[in-house]
């Protein structure tokens, strides 16, 4: 988006932390790194979430979209 925001669709409701659990799964895969280097840094129980990835190894294609 053009304030830096990025939108992802999950399809998991957001009861018991399951939508939380598929980000983080679905940036892993992302991000090339394991589900423990990608940290939910807050908003977990919110729809805008600020999320931190460590030791990725790639950065995926809609990043680098402008």
């Amino acid at each position: 988006m053009a304030d830096g925001t990025v939108r992802i669709s999950l399809k998991s409701p957001p009861a018991d932390g399951r939508a939380n659990d598929e980000l983080i799964g679905f940036l892993a895969d992302e991000f090339g790194t394991s589900r423990s280097s990608v940290r939910l840094l807050s908003g977990a129980a919110s729809r805008r979430k600020l999320v931190s990835v460590d030791s990725r190894t790639r950065d995926p294609a809609w990043l680098k979209e402008e």
